[in-house]
């Protein structure tokens, strides 16, 4: 039978630790516990915490210890952690390895103050709907599955960098509103969920290899610079909304982009999305880019999403693919940025779309009326506003 450290029992020492009785002691070392039980160091004063044989640690175990020094565990034989173990946790837990780990509980290190980078390495995570499922579900189809029960594992703590090489997907609010965290290693992760990254204000360049989907205000005002994923093919709304410091974004398997997905990403200027074709309302508003051409949207035939570069500082619109340029019903020029003019693009732009079938008229006259170079082919003009349509080219 396991050895346990459990506070509601007896032990005279014990029930001084719990009466958080810091003249009874200043250091704890016990080398013959392995399960730590609920609650057992909440609330904790002292300065440090040895346990070189622990193993489980269960819900809310150091919970909002005041600990002035560290917290030594032997972390690569660790193979629980449940919620809240580390919550509000004040001691030092320094960059730890988790190569044994099989369960992480929803919040355990939430606002935990102490911790530095996390490794899990092995299994851990290797079935992508494992957040899912019950902790309660013991049944031998799961056994091998890390139960990942909810969310929220490190948000507002202070890690600075994580890996896990073996992860399949990353859940709600894991890295909410860390500030602290630089790096990310997921080679294998196929899934981020809402919030995943959000407020990840020190996060720099991410590669993300194997990542197909990534949900709604997954990385929203995330202080990324740069993204790319490969196999990335369903980007939801909001994804990157904010980041204001992501200069570049690579998408090479992106087809079509939701409503907001870069919305105010102020320095993004360079991108690469080689398969898009569909754009919504703000995809792109208020981004950073100075041109379009084809390199950076090479299948975009049709700019005709009300608003989807709102607010770009464009001066050079060059592409030979788009064949539509064209206001959607009662709404502005597509390519409307921040000239004073009432829409179009900056004065002195220079417009090249030599290809160019379809033309929608409206506020893009009053765009055209301003300085530049315009080149736009022989377009049959259209009247969205109307619903009419014509074949006069002023342009002659």
């Amino acid at each position: 039978m396991a050895n346990t450290l459990d506070l509601y029992t007896d032990s005279v020492v014990l029930k001084a630790i719990l009466a958080r009785d810091i003249t009874a002691f200043l250091d704890f070392e016990d080398n013959s516990i392995d399960f730590v039980h609920a609650g057992s160091f909440l609330g904790m004063k002292g300065r440090n915490i040895i346990l070189p044989s622990a193993t489980i640690i269960d819900a809310l175990a150091f919970y909002n210890n005041q600990l002035t020094g560290s917290i030594t565990l032997p972390w690569s034989d660790i193979t629980e952690i449940r919620a809240y173990a580390f919550a509000y946790s004040r001691a030092n837990l320094g960059d730890i390895v988790l190569s044994s780990l099989t369960r992480l509980g929803s919040y355990s290190f939430y606002r935990c103050e102490g911790l530095g980078s996390v490794t899990i390495q092995g299994s851990f995570g290797t079935s992508a709907g494992a957040r899912y499922q019950a902790s309660s579900n013991t049944s031998a189809a799961i056994n091998w599955i890390v139960l990942l029960e909810n969310a929220g594992y490190f948000s507002y703590s202070s890690i600075t960098g994580f890996s896990a090489p073996a992860m399949r997907s990353v859940s709600e609010y894991t890295f909410y509103y860390c500030e602290s965290l630089t790096s990310i290693n997921l080679p294998t992760v196929v899934t981020i969920y809402r919030y995943a990254f959000s407020y990840t204000t020190s996060l720099g360049d991410v590669v993300l290899p194997q990542c197909e989907t990534i949900y709604e205000y997954a990385f929203t005002e995330s202080g990324i610079e740069s993204i790319s994923c490969p196999l990335c093919n369903d980007i939801r709304y909001n994804a990157f909304a904010q980041c204001r410091s992501l200069e570049s974004a690579s998408f090479p398997s992106v087809v079509s982009l939701p409503s907001y997905a870069f919305y105010q990403c102020e320095s993004l200027t360079v991108a690469s999305f080689p398969l898009l074709t569909t754009l919504s309302i703000y995809c792109f508003g208020s981004c950073g880019f100075t041109a379009f051409t084809d390199t950076m949207f090479p299948a975009l035939t049709a700019l005709n999403q009300r608003y989807a570069f709102y607010q770009c500082p464009l001066s050079t619109i060059n592409s030979a693919v788009v064949t539509e340029l064209a206001c959607s019903v009662r709404s502005e020029f597509v390519l409307h940025t921040t000239s004073n003019q009432v829409s179009g693009a900056v004065p002195n732009t220079s417009v090249n779309l030599p290809n160019l079938q379809v033309l929608g008229i409206g506020e893009l006259t009053i765009a055209l009326s301003g300085t530049g170079t315009y080149n736009l082919g022989t377009p049959t003009l259209t009247n969205f506003w109307s619903g009419s349509g014509g074949t006069v080219n002023p342009w002659h």
